[in-house]
């Protein structure tokens, strides 16, 4: 078998390589490159071993691996030819009746070596797997139990988050139940301040009422009903509102305690008057209407009786005089598409009365203060 490790060496030394530099390449112990060249192929783990050995060895330093494979093979020919013909004499020596072809059947003695050298490379193999797979295990069994730590925590971290939203979703409730029964409380002493309100209206004969329990003021709320209709409003002998309220619509002014009102209705079909929620329970003669209103229990219904009556001709004159104005304007309408000019100057004859109804009124009272002097 001579010449196979002297033809490798040759071509590694040749291309300037060194033994750690085919060991690089091939993957292959310095310790088994070094007995191929020294021709010591029974050091090698087997004979599978021995040929792939000699072919990457040969590969890297550009020999045909082929012709040196041949050439191994038939170097184990002839040495297994010798060495059964030296078995053979031996044992021709030693027994020379026994037939040659029993010692077919038996292992040479290197052949068995390289046999015991092919397990003995595979259990080592083999142990070596297994050191390698022993820490790629402990990092998986590492993996495998931080994943399921982070797991159980985050499950623990969800279940207590679903806790403290149901805790807050209960106090949510909790608290609207309570915002809720604190309206209805608050909605029912309202509705028991509106049931129990202490404004009282009292009839005194010919269209005059007293109005009672108000505290410091009310609201006064005449409101027309399906047609238009004329009205004034005088507290204390002065007019403070006129005008005309058309279908539906409706007139508020704030009223103090102690004063008396004159409310004044043109027409008081479907007319209702209220003060403070109160409606004032007025005869509808579906005509004129003149309501004289006493707020308060120590408004003295008498004191001011002859200024009221002296100057309420005056007020139902330019009440007369302004309501014939506004039907006459209301009926030319009607009549005639060019009726829009006389309407206007009808309603600026209503506010001329209006003005002269004004003056007369604060001429009778002057008059009848001078009277009482």
């Amino acid at each position: 078998m001579s010449g196979i490790g002297e033809q490798l060496r040759t071509a590694r030394e040749a291309k300037g390589l060194s033994i750690s530099d085919i060991e690089k390449a091939t993957k292959i112990q310095g310790r088994y490159l070094e007995a191929i060249e020294n021709n010591e192929f029974d050091k090698l783990p087997g004979d599978f071993y021995v040929r792939a050995f000699i072919r990457q060895y040969a590969q890297v330093v550009g020999l045909d691996g082929k012709e040196l494979l041949s050439q191994y093979s038939g170097d184990i020919e002839e040495e297994l030819e010798e060495h059964e013909k030296e078995v053979e004499a031996e044992k021709q020596e030693e027994e020379p009746v026994e037939a040659p072809t029993e010692q077919v059947y038996q292992p040479a003695p290197a052949r068995q070596k390289q046999i015991a050298k092919e397990e003995n490379y595979k259990e080592e193999k083999q142990d070596a797997k297994w050191r390698k797979l022993v820490p790629k295990l402990a990092l998986g069994c590492g993996i495998v139990l931080i994943v399921v730590i982070a797991a159980l925590v985050f499950a623990n971290n969800k279940k207590s988050s679903s806790n403290s939203a149901e805790k807050a979703s209960s106090s949510v409730t909790i608290t609207s139940s309570k915002k809720s029964s604190s309206k209805k409380s608050s909605s029912a002493s309202s509705s028991s301040k509106k049931k129990t309100s202490t404004i009282k209206v009292q009839s005194l004969g010919n269209s005059a009422f007293r109005v009672t329990g108000i505290k410091s003021s009310a609201p006064l709320v005449v409101r027309s009903s399906k047609q238009a209709i004329y009205y004034y409003v005088s507290i204390n002998n002065a007019i403070t509102n006129q005008g005309t309220l058309q279908s539906g619509e409706k007139h508020t002014e704030t009223v103090k305690n102690g004063s008396t009102l004159i409310v004044y209705l043109g027409t008081d079909t479907g007319v209702t008057v209220t003060i403070g929620g109160k409606k004032i329970p007025f005869t509808q003669v579906n005509g004129t209407s003149r309501l004289t209103i006493y707020l308060g229990a120590n408004n003295n219904s008498t004191t001011g009786s002859s200024t009221s009556s002296s100057s309420s001709s005056s007020y139902s004159s330019a009440a007369s005089s302004s309501y014939s104005s506004r039907t006459y304007s209301s009926q030319s309408s009607a009549s005639q598409a060019s009726s829009q000019a006389q309407g206007s100057q009808a309603s600026s004859s209503q506010a001329q009365s209006s003005q002269a109804s004004s003056s007369q009124a604060q001429s009778s009272r002057a008059q009848s203060s001078s009277k009482a002097q």
